[in-house]
């Protein structure tokens, strides 16, 4: 139990630091878009969704105010939080148009959290029906993929990955039996059939106009997941001992909401007022597969370190990670 504890760890670790490399494309001048972004957005972003839908069956046991109470602390008040650090944070970098950026944050400031919320929340409701769990599974997905702006924040296209993680966690004993299959099919697809673009807002032009693009991100996304969860499997499991590296990953894999919001605000904000690299005089795939990788995993450590020492005050563990880290 504790080694499959630690592999999921070290997969949430490695999910949040493809987002600080994604995000850290920012700071990097290639001359031309990211061929590494792209591959890394068709499947973290789902990786990260499927691995809170593994973990989300202990909270569908408890009653609706209990629930709704915990999941706001978790989710609600932290994505509130840091779009509130990340205004003022703009206005003392002198940003003109603060009205702009205080409407671009309450549209869709900290997306994720708060997808994450809904996520939860719906599959919370449509639980308390009396209906097996496949029929509520397409039953959310089909409503809540034709709910006009359902696209909004992504939420209709990644409900179908929540439910994956659910569905992952509750049949956890047979994946076990064939995760080298899974893990060994999923990988080639990935690599050699998968979408490797930003995936596209699910609007009701692609759910009607193109619904094959629907599939094939699904399948990429899922692909994707799969393939990281399984590959990390083995690769945690190829160390006897489970030597120190592989621990402090781990550690790290504990932190990744925390981690995701400081991100928004180090990376995001502060990094770009003090790193700009112009990589065009470079080789491309040196700008690309290493300045920006390493910038990356740079920032994932400082964001870990940062998040580490915030979440020991009660008060900051409470309003940025909703009380999630004082006992750590």
């Amino acid at each position: 139990m504790k080694q499959r504890i630690l592999y999921l760890d070290v997969t949430k670790a490695i999910a949040i630091t493809l987002v600080c490399i994604g995000h850290s494309d920012c700071l990097v001048d290639l001359g031309r878009s990211s061929v590494l972004r792209e591959w890394i957005y068709s499947f973290h972003m789902p990786l990260f969704m499927l691995l809170c839908g593994y973990f989300s069956l202990h909270a569908f046991s408890k009653d609706f105010k209990t629930f709704i109470i915990s999941k706001s602390k978790a989710l609600l008040v932290p994505a509130i939080a840091f779009s509130v650090i990340e205004l003022i944070t703009c206005f003392f970098l002198g940003y003109k148009d603060i009205k702009a950026q205080a409407y671009a944050d309450a549209v869709g400031g900290m997306w994720f959290l708060r997808t994450l919320f809904m996520c939860y929340v719906i599959v919370y409701a449509v639980k308390k029906l009396p209906l097996p769990d496949i029929w509520l599974c397409l039953l959310s997905i089909t409503i809540v993929l034709f709910v006009p702006h359902s696209y909004s924040l992504y939420l209709n296209y990644m409900l179908m990955f929540f439910w994956a993680g659910y569905w992952l966690r509750k049949y956890y004993n047979k994946y076990e039996q064939y995760r080298g299959m899974v893990t060994i099919i999923s990988l080639l697809f990935f690599l050699f059939c998968g979408r490797h673009l930003v995936a596209e807002p699910l609007t009701y032009d692609i759910i009607f106009n193109r619904p094959q693009l629907i599939l094939w991100q699904l399948s990429t996304g899922l692909s994707g997941a799969l393939s990281s969860i399984g590959v990390v499997y083995y690769i945690c499991h190829s160390f006897v001992e489970r030597g120190k590296l592989i621990n402090w990953i781990g550690r790290v894999g504990t932190f990744t909401l925390g981690i995701y919001g400081v991100q928004t605000i180090i990376i995001a904000r502060l990094f770009p007022e003090l790193i700009q690299i112009d990589a065009t005089n470079y080789p491309y795939w040196l700008g690309d597969f290493v300045i920006t990788p390493i910038i990356g995993i740079l920032s994932t450590i400082i964001c870990y370190y940062l998040t580490a020492w915030l979440s020991k005050y009660k008060y900051t563990n409470l309003i940025l990670f909703g009380g999630q880290y004082f006992s750590k």
